[in-house]
């Protein structure tokens, strides 16, 4: 299911002995839009406290409810980490280990958090990946900022700059979040300043690159192009159908196909 990532920070999290808690924001892996942790807001045991969560330790429950397979006093007592300060490698092993969690990074850069493909269309895989696994396309534009986690923010995403071959059309309002992988699928960009109150999506894996530092994301796509691409409505639920309709546009393979195909 593709949820926006605002809905999916009201969502309830109950822990392994009956305790309840709230998703606060997201973070994700800026180099194949994996999901990696849900932050969780801690203030009805400790006030202020916030902590991280692997998807893989998350299970469905419900309509915007999930059951965490740890206890209120495992998540209370584990490492403590700055959630809004950059995430070290050396942060996530501490976590990974506490929990006995799997080490994501171990994984081929097509699989997700919990070790489930983020795509399966071979087509899709090829396009973004070498024979060796090593990403095709870099999302950055200044290399150097690069943190070594690629670990960012859906807070920090919010309100970006969005440059269609350097003229800006509209700004980010927010990501569809695929909950069954885990992964992120779409931008929601807002070009109101073209199309007042038009909305449309844009894949993470079309940009042409991400300036961290300048909040702006750059696609290959014309401003005209982007305009005239299928519209999005939140209170529509997004299914294949609009879905095969969005990359039929494009033009782009998609990740859902399991065979050499375009269907």
């Amino acid at each position: 299911m593709l949820t926006r990532a605002r809905d999916l920070n009201g969502y309830s999290i109950h822990t392994a002995d009956g305790q309840s808690t709230k998703i606060d924001f997201l973070i994700f892996d800026d180099e194949n839009w994996a999901v990696r942790y849900l932050v969780l807001e801690l203030g009805f045991w400790i006030s202020g406290k916030k902590v991280l969560i692997s998807p893989v330790a998350l299970e469905k429950s419900g309509e915007q409810s999930l059951v965490a397979k740890t206890s209120k006093d495992a998540l209370r007592n584990g490492p403590e980490i700055d959630v809004d300060q950059p995430i070290t490698r050396d942060d996530e092993i501490s976590l990974h280990k506490f929990f006995s969690w799997p080490y994501y990074w171990d994984f081929p850069p097509h699989v997700g958090s919990s070790g489930s493909p983020l795509y399966s269309s071979p087509v899709f895989t090829a396009s973004r990946y070498t024979a060796s696994g090593q990403p095709k396309y870099s999302t950055h534009v200044a290399v150097e900022e690069v943190a070594i986690t690629h670990l960012r923010s859906t807070k920090s995403l919010s309100g970006f700059h969005v440059m269609a071959r350097n003229e800006e059309i509209g700004r980010i309002e927010d990501i569809l979040v695929d909950d069954e992988v885990w992964a992120v699928r779409y931008f929601i960009i807002d070009i109101r300043n073209w199309l007042p109150g038009k909305k449309v999506l844009f894949s993470p894996h079309w940009i042409r690159g991400v300036d961290w530092d300048d909040g702006e994301v750059y696609l290959e796509d014309t401003k005209e192009t982007v305009k005239s691409g299928p519209e999005y409505d939140h209170s529509i639920p997004v299914d294949r159908d609009y879905e095969k309709r969005l990359y039929d546009y494009y033009r782009r393979p998609k990740y859902w196909s399991s065979a050499y195909t375009e269907e």
